[in-house]
């Protein structure tokens, strides 16, 4: 088992974990992932992109392309303070602690979900909240692939060089690629 940070404030006294099951078995990287993630991330220039699939408690990333650190490094996180109280991988992939509430909410988006955008807590989506720690990780949008009222991927972009926001148009262009290319990732994804 690990123990999965809990919530460090100055204004709270103690600091909860929990502890996750360390899973022996990789994360299988299906077929053409790596070729999807990539088109994902250039349907609008993201610097970096991603799929996460679930793996017990947490997403994890299957396929990456780009600079997560440069991406990350350049994200002011919520409110503009820059820094992220999730541990970050090596590869600077995101990955994000979940449960099923979030699953299921995210099963349920049927659109992508522009983080960047998210400027207050009123912007933020009804059962969102939790997304904000992705933000902090570099994240600009997020594409959920469901099927069946079942998560099995989160699609997410980078911004892009220069803190340019994407526009209606490239979140839209994020939507199409992720929808096109789940359909060759659903085999996959259904099994693992």
């Amino acid at each position: 088992f690990q123990a999965e940070d809990g919530i460090r404030d100055k204004l709270v006294t103690g600091v909860q974990t929990c502890a996750l099951p360390i899973s022996a078995r990789p994360v299988p990287v299906p077929d053409g992932a790596e070729a999807s993630v990539r088109a994902f991330a250039d349907a609008a220039g993201a610097v970096a992109g991603a799929v996460l699939m679930r793996r017990g408690r947490r997403l994890v990333a299957v396929a990456v392309t780009g600079n997560w650190g440069a991406a990350r490094d350049a994200r002011p996180g919520f409110g503009g303070t820059g820094s992220t109280s999730l541990p970050v991988e090596p590869s600077g992939a995101p990955e994000f602690p979940i449960d099923d509430a979030l699953a299921d909410a995210l099963a349920a988006a049927p659109k992508a979900m522009p983080l960047e955008r998210w400027e207050e807590l009123a912007d933020v989506l009804t059962g969102m909240l939790p997304l904000l720690a992705l933000g902090d990780q570099g994240v600009a949008v997020v594409v959920a692939t469901s099927h069946r009222r079942k998560l099995l991927a989160l699609w997410v972009a980078s911004g892009r060089e220069g803190s340019r926001r994407y526009t209606d148009r490239d979140i839209g262009a994020f939507e199409t690629v992720a929808r096109e290319r789940a359909s060759i990732l659903v085999p996959a994804l259904l099994d693992g």
